[in-house]
């Protein structure tokens, strides 16, 4: 599901669509600011959560042998 995601997420900082039969198509404008806050933002906070997890696995296995 990551890429439909990141997708979502591309998609969002969207300025301007192509329009296709009454449907949003492929965008034409990004605003790249926001695209970069976006993008970056939700890549550092899906690491921030893997990182915690890994964090929470150490400590519950740290004693066993």
């Amino acid at each position: 599901p990551a890429p439909m995601v990141f997708g979502m997420v591309i998609d969002s900082s969207c300025l301007v669509s192509q329009m296709t039969c009454g449907k949003q198509g492929a965008c034409l404008l990004y605003d790249k600011t926001d695209f970069r806050f976006k993008y970056h933002g939700f890549a550092l906070a899906v690491k921030f959560c893997s990182l915690i997890c890994y964090l929470v696995a150490w400590y519950k296995t740290r004693h066993m042998n």
